[in-house]
């Protein structure tokens, strides 16, 4: 609990009498009214120090964890504890809070990382401690059952019960125990194949090379290429690049290269797959910027990174990087599908950012001009105005729903049927009419006038 009592201090120390409250909000990374500082302190500093800290602890701590902390400190001398009150006009009536104000030893403590800070520790954190191991226990015997070799993964997480690889292995798990809860049995049987492909070319490599198959390739690794695989759009393959720049390094990848496509190939059919004989979309080499952002989007940046949750893919591929690249290496560590970045970069669009399109088609394909013909009779036909607000232009005023606005489409016995009693051809059909969706909204909302081959534009 010691890091913890530090960052108290720390709160403390840059504030002026502060109540409860206020310490909570500056450990929230916050940035309070600046009377509510001492003379001096920079709020915009004192909250990159504090977040900085709080995520340096050897584990996540919950905001209630330092709240506890605060009466130890008060008792073994770090903070003093005083009273504050006003008198609203000549009302009797006055309103009291506690305030808190470091002492001198909280100082020492405060600047001295050295310094041991010795409390007694409140029930609450060993209730918070005994919760957490037992979270740890829970995550590696999940792992266990699962089949990971705990000795595979990095001590510090087996120890921890979270971190990189820890994530990634839970997110496979999750994502094979979510469809086996669907009943979808035949998609589970295609990713054990996916999977069981990557390790036996793992263990080929390994014994043609006389490595050890860690070595070759570590088993998040492994995870993260089967999960984007499994999630590429239709038509789109994995490349050599894409695995070398994820950290695959091995003699004998183009074989792995060639199993993958070869899976792709084999799973990823669609009765929703375009014309052959429709007009491609023509798109420039040089990135598109639109006029404007949609009037309806909305810029929610993180407290953490300063950054909306798309910002981060959009910014990885404008620097060069590959779709599928930034999926199987994410900013916080945890796997995606290459379709939500895919959206990510479509949202940078709707913030006004330009995009280089012709780059993004060759990963997820526009519409061409049968299907973009489709979209808009879809529009006609259901009266959803895709440039309107998402939240009023969906059934009877309602939330916009793809399923919806895609009745046309794929059948009102579709919409109706449970998730659990669509046919794997049903999903991969829906599946690529939503990327083409989103593309087509993406285009309108950032007022985008396509062209297609033979000189069909859209005016």
């Amino acid at each position: 609990a010691a890091a913890g009592a530090r960052l108290v201090l720390r709160a403390a120390n840059a504030l002026s009498e502060p109540s409860i409250g206020t310490i909570e909000k500056v450990l929230k990374g916050d940035v309070v009214d600046h009377w509510r500082y001492c003379y001096g302190v920079n709020g915009q500093a004192v909250s990159k120090t504090v977040t900085s800290e709080r995520e340096a602890l050897p584990k996540r701590k919950p905001l209630s964890f330092f709240k506890e902390l605060v009466p130890a400190l008060v008792s073994r001398g770090y903070l003093d504890r005083g009273t504050k009150s006003t008198q609203a006009g000549t009302s009797s009536y006055r309103n009291s809070w506690t305030t808190y104000s470091i002492t001198s030893k909280g100082k020492m403590a405060c600047n001295d990382t050295s310094a041991a800070i010795i409390l007694p520790i409140p029930a609450f954190v060993r209730d918070i401690e005994r919760i957490e191991e037992e979270k740890r226990q829970e995550t590696l015997n999940q792992l266990k059952d699962a089949g990971y070799d705990l000795e595979h993964i990095p001590k510090n997480e087996v120890e921890q019960g979270d971190g990189e690889v820890i994530r990634t292995l839970k997110q496979w798990h999750n994502y094979i125990n979510g469809l086996k809860k669907r009943e979808n049995f035949d998609r589970v049987n295609q990713l054990d194949d996916l999977r069981s492909r990557i390790v036996t070319w793992r263990a080929d490599t390994a014994e043609k090379y006389r490595m050890a198959p860690g070595a070759v390739m570590e088993e998040h690794l492994i995870i993260r290429i089967a999960y984007a695989t499994a999630s590429l759009p239709c038509g789109a393959e994995v490349d050599r690049d894409t695995l070398v720049a994820v950290g695959v390094r091995s003699r004998g990848l183009d074989d792995l290269v060639i199993s993958l496509r070869e899976w792709t190939k084999k799973t990823n059919k669609s009765e929703g797959a375009r014309s052959p004989s429709s007009a491609s979309m023509v798109l420039a080499d040089e990135p598109y910027t639109p006029p404007s952002s949609w009037e309806f989007a909305v810029y929610k940046p993180n407290k953490k990174t300063g950054l909306a949750t798309w910002e981060s893919s959009y910014n990885r591929f404008m620097e060069g990087e590959n779709p599928m690249t930034i999926a199987m290496n994410p900013a916080n560590g945890k796997p995606i599908q290459v379709g939500t970045v895919v959206k990510h970069i479509q949202d940078g669009l709707l913030h006004g950012r330009p995009v280089p399109l012709k780059k993004l088609a060759a990963v997820v394909a526009p519409p061409n001009k049968e299907e973009w013909d489709t979209l808009s009779k879809c529009e006609d036909v259901t009266g959803f105005d895709v440039t309107k607000d998402p939240n009023t232009s969906g059934v009877d005023g309602g939330f916009f729903r793809m399923k919806d606005f895609l009745v046309p489409v794929m059948g009102n016995a579709f919409v109706s049927k449970d998730i659990k009693e669509r046919t794997q051809e049903e999903k991969s059909k829906f599946n690529h009419w939503c990327n083409t969706l989103n593309w087509y909204m993406s285009l309108r909302r950032s007022k985008y006038t396509p062209t297609f081959e033979g000189g069909h534009s859209l005016l």
